[in-house]
Parts: structure tokens; C-alpha cells; sequence
């Protein structure tokens, strides 16, 4: 495959949806996948995309889906300790690739049970990570889980291994056995099927919030979910640190998550709050470039983060 691609397209990319311990995962990119010039600035490679081949080899897959983060447990610790994971197993120049939701399984929003501070915190943490992001159509506004009995199924493993199990059981388990129920129509709009089709019938029905939870009643509302991806998007392209190095600040706080962003000429201090309480964080900068909350603030190198809350430091 990766001959393949570099015949048609030398700058094609491959990522791999692959499983396995974390070694087994770090071998789909080969045991070698990475050469660099050394003679050349880190800087002066990355931008010689005309003449990538020249300086990388690459003999395995490029990126490979990173889904710990799919059954994630809400804390500062557990992301942590998978963040120093693969930091370790993919340093610079390979990629990381968080993914928070896919096609197979559960919303996010559901396994947080509707709070969305917490996903607003989440996202915040994806998009200020190393490596590259992965969103499922419907994350940036908060799509949830669609009901669908199994009997209604169009997913063939529901409708042929799982429609004899009773509906009064299928709804109490948290994962769902129906995959359809994660891959109904893109909410656009309140219109009908929510903007997705003008037909009377889509292969898969559309969630009934849809006049609620669309990207047209989001799109001009500067607190909705939508407006801080577009915020967190443009932060990510804006401040070349978050192009940078990724490294783990120890915190004694055990509900607080820091990393430090940084590349040649910036410094970027993460801090996620992952408590019901609010929590400071000491820490001398310039000011505060991000917040994911309005009630946050910066005061004499004091940052008060409100419960589950987020925001970002220029140091």
C-alpha cells in the first residue's frame, strides 16, 4: 500500500484504523519510518513539502487512529498518563491521532451523560494536543445517540447477531449494539430532515433535537459548541507553538491537566480543570490567550479556572 501510494501520489497520506497494544500500533509506521535530513533546520523540512520524499522515508502507514480516548474515564490522571504514552511511542515527527467519536461507537455527549461543560473541556483538550485532529461529523455541534430499535436496524452486525435481544435490555446498555444510532444525518438546519436530504426518507432516521441541536441555530452564537471549535481551530492555526513540542507539566493538583506548547518563538501553557471546584493555577505569563469559559481570569500570575473549565496562557 505504501508503494502503491507513493507511486500515484508521493504525498499521500495513510492512516491506518488498526488495533492492538501500543507496540504493535507503533509498528504499522515501520521500524524505521522516519529519516531526517540532519543537515537541514526541523523547520526547513517541514515547510520542503515539494520535496518530502527527499528527506523522509516512509515505509509503513503515516498516522495510525489512537481510540483509548473512546473509552476514556473523565479525569486529569487518565489523560495524563495517555498523553505521556504516546507522546513516547510517536515523539516528533511522527503524529498522534486522538480520536474522540467515530461510526461504531458511542457519542461523546452521551458518555458524558449531557454535561457540556465537560465537552467543552474535552474539545478543548483535543484541539491543543500534539498531532493530528480527528472529528466525527456531528462532534463540533453535539450530535447525541439517535434511539433506533434493533429490529429497525440497517447496521448488519445489529440486525444479524443482535435482534433477538429485548429492547428493555438493549437500552440499558451504555454502549450501543445499533450502530446506526451514531450515524444518523448531519443536523444542518430546523428544516425538514434537518437539512440533510429533500427526501421523505433517509437511509437512517434523523435525531428528533434537530430544531434544537443544528449548525444553522449555533453558527452566529459566539457561547454555542460550534463557536469554540471555530475558536480552538483558528487558535490552533494562529500560534505556532501548537505546531510545536508537547510536554507534561506536574501539577499537584490531581484534578488539574498541564502541558506546555512550545516551538522557536512561543510558549503556550494548557490548563484543564477536571473537578467540579474551582482550582488555581500559579504560574507566571503574559496574559491569558484562551479561555473556554467567560468566568475565567488571570490575575498576578494566578489563574482561577471555574469547575470543568479550560484555558490557555502565552508565557
Amino acid at each position: 500500500m505504501r508503494a502503491k501510494c507513493d507511486e500515484v501520489n508521493p504525498e499521500a497520506v495513510l492512516i491506518g484504523e488498526v488495533f492492538g497494544t501500543g507496540d504493535v500500533l507503533r509498528n504499522y509506521l515501520g521500524k524505521d519510518p522516519v529519516i531526517v535530513n540532519d543537515d537541514l533546520p526541523r523547520d526547513d523540512v517541514k515547510n520542503l513539502k515539494d520535496k518530502f520524499s527527499r528527506y523522509f522515508k516512509k515505509p509503513g502507514l503515516d498516522m495510525v487512529f489512537l481510540f483509548e480516548f473512546l473509552t476514556f474515564k473523565y479525569s486529569a490522571e487518565f489523560f495524563k498518563n495517555k498523553i505521556l504514552k504516546y507522546e513516547n511511542l510517536f515523539p516528533d515527527p511522527l503524529q498522534p491521532t486522538y480520536v474522540f467519536e467515530n461510526h461504531d461507537r458511542c457519542r461523546l455527549i452521551n458518555r458524558l451523560n449531557g454535561d457540556i461543560y465537560k465537552a467543552r473541556n474535552l474539545a478543548t483538550l483535543q484541539l491543543t494536543l500534539r498531532g493530528v485532529i480527528t472529528l466525527y461529523q456531528g462532534q463540533e455541534i453535539g450530535m447525541e445517540n439517535t434511539y433506533i430499535p434493533l429490529k429497525m436496524a440497517q447496521d448488519p452486525i445489529a440486525h444479524d447477531y443482535f435482534y433477538w435481544i429485548p429492547e428493555f435490555i438493549n437500552k440499558k446498555i451504555k454502549e450501543r449494539l445499533n450502530r446506526d444510532e451514531v450515524r444518523t444525518p448531519m443536523q444542518w438546519d430546523d428544516t425538514k430532515n434537518a437539512g440533510f436530504t429533500f427526501s421523505d426518507a433517509p437511509w437512517l432516521k434523523v435525531n428528533q433535537n434537530f430544531k434544537e441541536v443544528n449548525v444553522k441555530v449555533q453558527q452566529d452564537n459566539p457561547n454555542s459548541y460550534l463557536s469554540l471549535y471555530k475558536e480552538l481551530l483558528s487558535l490552533r492555526r494562529q500560534n505556532s507553538a501548537f505546531s510545536g513540542t508537547l510536554n507534561i507539566i506536574e501539577s499537584q493538583n490531581k484534578d488539574i491537566l498541564l502541558y506546555l506548547r512550545e516551538s522557536s518563538d512561543q510558549k503556550l501553557l494548557v490548563c484543564l480543570n477536571f473537578s467540579d471546584n474551582v482550582n488555581e493555577v500559579r504560574y507566571a505569563g503574559r496574559k491569558m490567550l484562551f479561555s473556554n469559559s467567560n468566568d475565567n481570569s488571570y490575575e498576578s500570575d494566578v489563574l482561577y479556572l471555574k469547575p470543568n473549565t479550560a484555558a490557555v496562557l502565552e508565557l
